[in-house]
Order: C-alpha cells, then sequence, then structure tokens
C-alpha cells in the first residue's frame, strides 16, 4: 500500500482538528505548520518515514488532549 500523499495528511489532520471542535483560525495556524514540517520531512525522507513521524505526532497530540482531560477531571 502506497504512503497517504501530504494532501491526504493534512486533510486527515483537518478533521482531526475539526472534529475537536478547533477554532478555524487555529485549524488554519495548525495546518500550516504541519504542511511545512511534512514538506521539509520529504525533502530528507522517504514518504513512509513522513508518514510515520506525521502518526507518531498526531498520536502524541491525542494523548496530551486526553491526559490534560484527565487532569481537569481530577482537579474538579
Amino acid at each position: 500500500m502506497a504512503a497517504p500523499s501530504v494532501d491526504d495528511l493534512a486533510r486527515s489532520f483537518e478533521r482531526y482538528l475539526r472534529a475537536g471542535n478547533k477554532s478555524p483560525r487555529t485549524v488554519e495556524t495548525y495546518l500550516e505548520d504541519v504542511e511545512t514540517w511534512i514538506a521539509l520531512l520529504l525533502g530528507r525522507w522517504k514518504p513512509s518515514t513522513a508518514h510515520n513521524r506525521y502518526r507518531g505526532l498526531h498520536a502524541f497530540y491525542r494523548w496530551l488532549e486526553e491526559e490534560e482531560a484527565s487532569r481537569v477531571r481530577w482537579r474538579r
């Protein structure tokens, strides 16, 4: 199976952000940063490496959001 393109990754990340109810400005800012980062990865590594790094970042931020939500619930 071929690695997803940068556009595929950006659309996936955008869906994730919108599903998380992020503001339109936040979505725009995050997409600019991620697209630049992925472009830099693609300039140095294979597309599959860029995809794996993106997936790792995605998993990290998902964990971070869950961790923060857990801390908020704990404080109540």
